[in-house]
């Protein structure tokens, strides 16, 4: 938190007291103490050992109170140890799980002890503070992912080894995971708008790394219990199945029925009727996390489109992520590609693996189905409707079908305009396959819009064609258009290479489902518009490829980090627009 090594800020202090695991010190007693030692706006190092001799009086003093006050068996209701240990921590607004309490107690040689007396709880409380609040297992990875991160220098200090500031996110995933990482961008994202740095310039030490995923943890576990809380109206500690939809949805996670049906498949001894408390709620939450929300079939289908485009190396660079978007029928360019693997690029590699997709098409959902929410509310859905009201509630959610796709859909879904009610997962059910089968037209325009299409045609058929003609043209005719265009075809190799092109671009529109009469054969003199299209989309593809090829090797010479080289993007793409 120092600067120049010398003195620190007192604006600093709140989060010095947070990182050196005061638990009742807040700003304002910061402060107070802070006015005893010094009216000076900086510390140096002897005044802030003063000021953390004084805190830990403090800190005491708060303990004792809440000690005192604190009743281990409210209502007589004659509570174990965890229970009596949960209950106080909840008082300092931390949430240990069950698992925790029991590995902390046998820590502290409290394994068979009652806890229902201040000796034992303080006794708990400086384990707690000793391993930092994590259960063995945990301690365990988190050691695991702070070895594997690269070493910054060695460190002969009492610090001990020393990982690079880098590393910090990629431990952090290997420990927590995407969620956890996210809600770590969170916590920097307001310690940089206090103006505070969140990791030393020289290193992270163990117990920086250890306090950092101790932070995350707590903030995650506050959470849920603040969720929990909210709807446990009647205070019993208890809230119903029904109840978890609630809960879920501030947190990221709007769940249907079908979600909801195969999270309680994969939860032993969860059914609809069961009720649970805070840590049950927890655990449920990090299940719905570690399928991100989707039932089986959806990631599976999400994972075969990843695939595709990856190549089998797991990874999607920025241009594989635009074509998978718009073959998803998802609108965008190569900033807004770029945004979208910012959004969910966790360990700042420039490429999107399988997870940070899906996190990332979990986003792409939650904003459909807000879009599905108010379109449902303002088409008053749930009453009679016609199929004109029905396409005018898709079309606020941005999905435009066409007829034959309507029909296809309704089939399927044994509902049809005029059909009453249309409940709210009805609604989500067809409007979500609407949505999948819409990108198939875009998919076999190559991902061109309409306009562009026609504009592309026009070219295509030439000055002098035929008012409604449609059929294939030579090949050779369309050479000379092309040269014009910058395409390679001035040598015999560089023709051969577009013959071959040309032949993927016909594959390419085959599996997009143009029909095979609409493609032709391949090394056919004759070519038709659909892999013409195809052609040109992978023309473009290269420009882009090679534009971000040179922005990068640029970016590489001036020696900023992946995540400096996205702020300054983002800084760049605010003020050019």
């Amino acid at each position: 938190m120092s600067e120049d090594g010398l003195h620190v800020p007192r604006a600093a202090l709140p989060e010095l007291s947070v990182r050196l695991g005061f638990r009742t010190l807040d700003a304002d007693r910061s402060a107070g103490i802070m006015e005893q030692i010094s009216s000076f706006d900086n510390l140096d190092f002897q005044d802030f050992c003063d000021f953390c001799e004084r805190a830990l009086v403090v800190e005491r003093q708060a303990f004792q109170h809440l000690l005192n006050t604190w009743e281990p068996n409210p209502g007589d209701n004659f509570l174990g140890a965890v229970e009596h240990v949960q209950g106080f921590m909840r008082s300092l607004q931390v949430v240990c799980s069950r698992k925790t309490v029991q590995d902390i107690l046998e820590l502290a040689g409290m394994k068979d002890q009652p806890c229902d007396d201040p000796q034992e709880i303080l006794r708990f409380l400086a384990a707690h503070h000793a391993c930092d609040g994590f259960n063995h297992e945990e301690l365990a990875r988190i050691v695991a992912a702070f070895d594997a991160c690269e070493e910054e220098r060695p460190n002969p200090g009492p610090e001990g080894r020393l990982a690079k500031s880098s590393a910090l996110e990629s431990a952090l995933l290997t420990f927590g995971g995407i969620y956890f990482v996210e809600e770590w961008r969170k916590i920097k994202k307001k310690l940089k708008a206090r103006g505070l740095q969140h990791s030393s310039s020289n290193g992270i030490c163990f117990f920086e790394f250890l306090f950092t995923a101790r932070r995350i943890r707590e903030r995650e576990l506050k959470a849920v219990a603040a969720e929990f809380d909210a709807l446990d109206t009647d205070r019993d500690g208890i809230i119903s199945v029904e109840a978890l939809r609630a809960l879920c949805k501030p947190l990221g996670f709007t769940l249907v029925g079908s979600e909801m049906e195969e999270l309680f498949c994969k939860i032993k001894g969860l059914s609809e009727d069961s009720l649970l408390n805070v840590e049950a709620a927890w655990d449920f939450v990090q299940q719905v996390r570690s399928c991100h929300g989707f039932t089986h079939a959806e990631r599976e289908e999400l994972l075969r489109s990843f695939l595709r485009f990856s190549g089998g190396s797991g990874e999607l660079a920025t241009v594989k992520v635009m074509e998978l978007l718009q073959w998803l029928g998802l609108e965008g360019n190569i900033e807004e590609a770029r945004d979208m693997l910012r959004m969910v690029d966790f360990n700042f590699s420039g490429t999107l693996d399988c997870g940070e997709f899906l996190r990332l098409m979990r986003v792409q959902k939650e904003k459909n189905l807000k879009a599905y929410a108010l379109a449902y509310a303002s088409k008053n859905l749930g009453e009679d409707l016609s199929e004109c009201r029905l396409v005018a509630a898709l079309a606020e959610c941005a999905v435009h079908p066409e007829k034959q796709t309507l029909e296809e859909v309704f089939g399927r879904q044994r509902w049809r305009p005029g059909d009453s009610p249309l409940t709210w997962e009805a609604w989500v059910s067809l409007a979500e396959e609407v949505r999948k089968m819409s990108p198939v037209q875009k998919r076999r325009r190559a991902g061109f819009t309409e306009i562009q299409v026609q504009d592309i045609e026009a070219s295509f058929r030439g000055p002098d064609a035929v008012d409604g003609k449609t059929g294939p043209i030579q090949v050779s005719d369309l050479l000379w258009m092309l040269l014009d265009s910058g395409m390679p075809i001035h040598r015999a190799e560089e023709r051969k290479d577009f013959h071959q092109a040309l032949d993927r671009a016909r594959q390419e529109a085959l599996e997009a489902g143009t029909r095979p009469e609409d493609v032709g054969e391949p090394g056919s003199p004759e070519l038709h518009l659909a892999p013409f299209l195809h052609l040109l989309r992978a023309h473009v593809r290269v420009i882009e490829q090679r534009q971000i090829m040179k922005e990068e090797a640029a970016m590489r010479s001036l020696s900023f980090s992946a995540e400096e080289i996205a702020d300054l993007r983002s800084i760049f793409n605010r003020q050019a627009v």
